[in-house]
């Protein structure tokens, strides 16, 4: 794992229990496809939030670390 996502899991971890983020390339081929024409791509990492608030936090630490959503 490159140090900048390393960085993003760990900060991540901060934020939901660490069963709710996951790097596991069979979960993370799972939610890289959706139905638009656009390109798939494999995810850095797969978050599960279970609130609002956690959702707010997840988008600005992927804002700080520049990481599409």
């Amino acid at each position: 794992m490159e140090i900048t996502v390393e960085r993003l899991v760990n900060e991540l971890k901060g934020v939901l229990p660490e069963d709710r983020v996951v790097v596991n390339t069979t979960v993370r081929e799972l939610h890289s496809k959706d139905e638009s024409y656009h390109t798939s791509s494999l995810p850095d990492v797969v978050v599960f939030p279970k609130t609002t608030e956690e959702v707010s936090r997840i988008m600005e630490v992927a804002s700080e670390h520049k990481k599409p959503v």
